[in-house]
């Protein structure tokens, strides 16, 4: 694959996926695998979502979705807003 094939490929990935700018060690490691064709973009896409930032991502977002769901549904919403407001903390902090 060429050079700026392999940059197009790797930042996509990054901000689709990670939602976030490429590292410059992982930008480097994947565009020279991507490059030599040891490394296809289905692979890079998999390893990606397959790793535990995504996880951590994909965890906020479902716990956020729910949290939504719950607060606006709910009658006693400052009660509910409070209880999940601390765990949304809490688990914020876990990720740092």
């Amino acid at each position: 694959m060429d050079f700026k094939a392999s940059i197009k490929i790797v930042d996509e990935a990054y901000e689709v996926i990670l939602k976030r700018k490429p590292d410059e060690v992982g930008f480097k490691h994947f565009t020279s695998l991507l490059q030599q064709n040891q490394l296809t973009k289905e692979e890079l896409i998999s390893l990606m979502k397959n790793s535990d930032e995504y996880k951590d991502i994909d965890l906020m977002n479902n716990f956020i979705k729910k949290y939504d769901l719950l607060f606006t549904k709910n009658h006693t919403k400052n009660r509910v807003h409070k209880h999940y407001g601390r765990k949304l903390i809490n688990l914020c902090t876990k990720l740092k």
